[in-house]
């Protein structure tokens, strides 16, 4: 989804090195991938601070 690609350019441009959103599914799928950027569920995320 072209909103879904929007958000993967703001990790970019922010030199994120993880995305974490409910929106998991859809943000693995996207058109645009950068394997730099990890994509993680909050869940998951809050896990691994542990």
């Amino acid at each position: 989804m072209e909103g879904d690609n929007c958000l993967i350019e703001y990790a970019v441009a922010g030199a994120a090195e993880v995305v974490v959103t409910h929106n998991y599914r859809d943000l693995v799928n996207a058109e645009l991938r950068f394997p730099e950027i990890r994509i993680v569920k909050p869940e998951t995320f809050l896990e691994e601070l542990r």
